[in-house]
């Protein structure tokens, strides 16, 4: 299966629209302040990403913290067998972590490593990230997966592109590196790794046009991620 495998940006953004209002519409805003056990399950969210699984030994377990503005979380993957315990932290810049939890819970997700499985990571991994933010403490939601050039009209992004302020002028831009060629999201394979590529557009506080590279090993869905600036433009959307 070794090659390069573009994918188009309309179906990604329509999985994580449908995964984040899943649990964004079964979020409790109201709640005990600071970190509690989530009532939300993360769980389901894989339901979006049909290639992966949880491993038969695992299940997936959330933190919640509130303040009066924002909120975030915090996901585990535990032994089935294993209960959440209270959290053991109160500060919101402390995590709270179960004893037995696997660093990093990818590492409880198989698929059936096609390209789009290794995709398909790559957005699950940053969806639970964000799995319980909301006010100032979104960060994946922020993010806008591209497709093609930002300045062609019409755009398949342009109406998302519009609403996270996105300047058409490309005047008002700098690049950093050059202006890509091919924006398509793409997984390169060989016999040894996998590459996940993506352009995206964020708009909050300073416009930035971003290339992401996750990279895979050993047929495994933990990876590592490089995230480069490519360019910056105006001022964007304040918090």
């Amino acid at each position: 299966m070794a090659g390069s495998y573009i994918f188009d940006g309309k179906t990604i953004r329509v999985i994580r629209n449908q995964a984040t209002s899943w649990w964004l519409q079964r979020l409790a805003i109201l709640g005990p302040e600071g970190w509690s056990i989530s009532s939300v399950n993360p769980s389901p969210v894989l339901n979006f990403f049909k290639p992966l699984r949880l491993k038969p030994a695992y299940s997936l377990h959330a933190y919640q913290y509130r303040n009066c503005a924002s909120g975030k979380g915090v996901v585990w993957a535990l032994e089935k067998q294993e209960k959440l315990p209270e959290p053991n932290s109160s500060s919101p810049s402390q995590l709270p972590k179960p004893e037995g939890a696997l660093v990093d819970y990818m590492e409880a997700i198989e698929g059936d490593r096609t390209p789009w499985s290794y995709f398909c990571a790559s957005l699950l991994s940053r969806e639970l990230e964000d799995f319980g933010a909301y006010g100032s403490d979104i960060s994946w939601m922020t993010y806008l997966i591209i497709d093609c050039d930002p300045w062609i009209s019409p755009n398949p992004a342009s109406h998302a592109l519009a609403g996270q302020g996105f300047s058409k002028d490309i005047e008002a831009w700098s690049w950093l590196l050059p202006k890509p060629a091919e924006w398509s999201p793409l997984v390169r394979m060989n016999s040894h790794s996998v590459t996940v590529r993506f352009y995206s557009f964020n708009g909050y506080g300073q416009q930035r046009l971003l290339l992401t590279e996750d990279s895979y090993t050993d047929g495994r869905y933990t990876f590592e991620r490089n995230e480069t600036t490519i360019a910056t433009g105006p001022p964007g959307i304040n918090w």
